[in-house]
């Protein structure tokens, strides 16, 4: 709130969020299923596009079939790109698009021999909806796996990559050693700044020593019910390895290499 220029875009633009979390599915008739329920999610949200005054009928008729799920697959991978377009006519404004976990439903994909299939598939939605649209502010995608450019995203150009390597933003993907300083001072746990450190200050983002908030928090909430509490691992069974784990298990000497590197 103190950074008056951001503040003259708080709430300013039409925003579609999905997550892509809950894609794991075996196969890509179930994959593509799931995507519809998330639109079918979206339209819900922005109902109002349904009475607008600024929508013709034919418009309507479009996110009436997403809305219940009678679409086609052309139609489904337009589906963002759509959705944008109405919220700018209906607002005036260009909308942001944020789709996180980008990558899971292509980690299944690949788990389950249907990795082409659904590239093929998300890079139609994304190329509609972050390449060329119009009605488009601004799109951000995330995820935990960096996908080559050369799968999903041969239809977008002109995009920034902020990975774990990067210069810039690496303080907003945890908690910095101020955060957490000020965080124990006013909970009075300062005497215990040794012993989070050594057990949750575990990464590197750019040149940035961050700790793991999740995990921080966590510790901290168990410390406020016993000071006696001891650290243990809050991160550990939180995530899927099996990628990780196909790679380790089927890898040559060389790989093994590169994956330590």
């Amino acid at each position: 709130t103190e950074n008056k220029e951001m503040m003259k875009h708080q709430n300013q633009y039409p925003v579609i969020f999905i997550a892509l979390k809950d894609m794991k599915a075996a196969n890509i008739e179930q994959q593509v299923d799931k995507f519809r329920i998330l639109v079918q999610d979206v339209i819900n949200k922005h109902y109002e596009l349904m009475d607008s005054q600024y929508l013709n009928e034919i418009e309507k008729k479009e996110l009436m079939k997403l809305l219940e799920k009678t679409s086609s697959l052309g139609e489904l991978e337009e589906a963002l790109k759509k959705i944008s377009q109405c919220l700018m006519k209906h607002y005036g404004k260009k909308a942001i698009i944020l789709i996180d976990e980008y990558d899971v439903p292509l980690q299944s994909a690949f788990m389950h021999d249907y990795y082409d299939e659904m590239t093929m598939f998300l890079g139609n939605i994304f190329s509609s909806a972050l390449k060329t649209n119009t009605s488009l502010e601004r799109g951000v995608l995330s995820g935990c796996l960096q996908i080559a450019k050369e799968s999903i995203f041969t239809g977008l150009n002109n995009f920034t990559v902020r990975s774990i390597t990067s210069q810039y933003g690496g303080e907003y993907f945890g908690f910095t050693q101020n955060e957490i300083n000020e965080t124990l001072n006013y909970y009075n746990l300062s005497d215990k700044k040794e012993e989070i450190k050594e057990w949750y200050d575990g990464y590197l983002f750019g040149e940035r020593e961050i700790y793991n908030p999740w995990s921080s928090m966590n510790y901290i909430l168990e410390l406020l019910g016993n000071i006696e509490y001891p650290a243990i691992s809050f991160w550990a069974n939180t995530s899927g390895n099996d990628i990780v784990r196909q790679y380790i298990e089927n890898s040559t000497q060389t790989m093994k290499k590169e994956f330590e590197l």
